[in-house]
């Protein structure tokens, strides 16, 4: 039998929620899910979520919104 404990649940790909990727342009300086820098460019966005979180750790601090190119999301549906 494993152990698992709330820490484990929570950065689980189980209780994470991706929105679908949305086209936007980069007026200001991004960061993509690859670490580039860039800006003034076509770029994808979505915002990741939980589903269930506990008192210590809010819902906030999971948040995060991801930019990514078109190779980007190339390289990511073909890793899949």
């Amino acid at each position: 039998m494993i152990n698992h404990n709330a820490v484990d649940y929570l950065h689980s790909a189980d209780n994470l929620v991706y929105t679908r990727w949305h086209k936007t342009f980069a007026w200001m300086p991004v960061t993509t899910i690859y670490k580039e820098k860039i800006w003034m460019r076509t770029v994808y966005k979505r915002v990741r979520t939980i589903k269930t979180s506990i008192p210590p750790f809010p819902d906030s601090k999971f948040k995060k919104i991801e930019y990514a190119t078109v190779q980007e999301l190339w390289e990511l549906k073909l890793r899949d």
